[in-house]
């Protein structure tokens, strides 16, 4: 497991009513859900050629979905621990090895014949196959998750009926407009040297490349967020898929005080299963859109990019608030860079992960 050790944390400044992010693996099983309570949940493959995925707004009576992905398959089967059901609605065929179930009464049924089984075949190889354990437990947590255990509005029926559970609303960051101020060539590299000078002890215990011809050296960089701040970036370490910086806010010219950025997601999941919390110890492939005060970063935990995590943040005036986070711990296979959304916010992006840093196509 990716071990991350705590320097920085991200910053949630008050805003709408949110639902807590909710990250679990459950067997073969992974369940997330968001800060408005859309929750999804995904099982791989053997192999990752395919996957199954359960997904489902929050709020009362959403409509949840199914779907089956099967590449190279045209025409996939559902067949669970060799037996074949029926079903009354065959779903939707999108592309070919992609089929979609909608609406509680077919998404019920499809669940209800995985109920007590082992393994999902939808094709002829053991590669076209998906492990089933942990999927009865899954169920539960995802009615759980959303408030519907035990009720009628459930994936898995109950008897007491659905209780108004509003669909939580997105924060609105507030981001004022930006006083536009030049920061020249020499003004940024005197700013990286005194506090690569100043902050020595802080960048070695981060292990930080001390080396003067260092690759790292290549990530330094500084730039004026509004009339009285500064973001400097330090580079720290420059590896063969990921590199990352130290970042530090400057006030007012004011270097002595200056200490790296400390930022904190409430009740964020963790990155790892040795952390307590959401902690970024540096930013990977940082990125900064002065034009926006937008603060990104993208780190990978290994080089295929299947799994990792990725945020970006808007400059409020006086600190960085979280805008989106994407997290996705276990590297169990999937596109580069699909990972779960567990924090949005009104006009964040939709993928940080695939907009920013070494995924985004320029």
């Amino acid at each position: 497991m990716h071990r991350m050790c705590l320097l920085l944390l991200l910053a949630l400044a008050p805003s709408a009513r949110a639902a807590t992010p909710v990250y679990s693996d459950l067997g073969d099983w992974q369940l997330t859900c968001d800060n408005r309570n859309d929750c999804v949940a995904v099982a791989r493959a053997v192999g990752y050629a395919g996957h199954l995925r359960i997904s489902r707004a929050g709020g009362l009576r959403s409509v949840p979905q199914l779907e089956l992905f099967a590449p190279g398959i045209s025409a996939p089967h559902w067949q669970v621990d060799g037996e074949t059901p029926v079903f009354d609605d065959p779903g939707r065929v999108l592309a070919p090895g992609h089929q979609q179930w909608t609406g509680m009464a077919a998404v019920r049924a499809r669940l209800q014949s995985l109920h007590g089984g082992h393994v999902l075949n939808y094709g002829a190889q053991d590669s076209e196959s998906i492990s089933l354990s942990g999927v009865d437990a899954l169920l539960q947590a995802f009615d759980r998750a959303q408030g519907r255990s035990g009720t009628d509005d459930g994936l898995l029926p109950g008897n007491a009926p659905a209780q108004a559970h509003p669909r939580d609303a997105l924060p609105t960051l507030s981001t004022p407009a930006l006083a536009q101020r030049v920061m020249s060539a020499t003004a940024r590299a005197n700013l990286i040297a005194a506090l690569r000078r100043l902050q020595a002890p802080a960048l070695a215990q981060l292990q930080c490349d001390a080396d003067d011809d260092s690759l790292s050296r290549a990530h330094d960089d500084a730039w004026a967020i509004d009339a009285t701040h500064d973001l400097v970036f330090i580079g720290c370490q420059a590896g063969m898929y990921n590199a990352n910086v130290v970042a530090f806010v400057v006030a007012d010219g004011q270097l002595p005080q200056t200490r790296p950025l400390r930022l904190e997601v409430a009740d964020a999941p963790a990155v790892s299963d040795e952390a307590s919390g959401l902690v970024l110890p540096r930013l990977g492939w940082p990125r900064f859109d002065a034009a926006h005060g937008r603060l990104a970063e993208t780190t990978l935990f290994r080089g295929v990019a299947d799994c990792g995590h990725a945020a970006s943040w808007r400059w409020d005036g006086r600190q960085f608030q979280i805008e989106t986070l994407q997290l996705q711990r276990n590297c169990i296979g999937g596109e580069p860079g699909d990972w779960p959304l567990l924090w949005r916010s009104v006009g964040g992006p939709t993928n940080a992960a695939r907009q920013y840093g070494p995924l985004r196509a320029e």
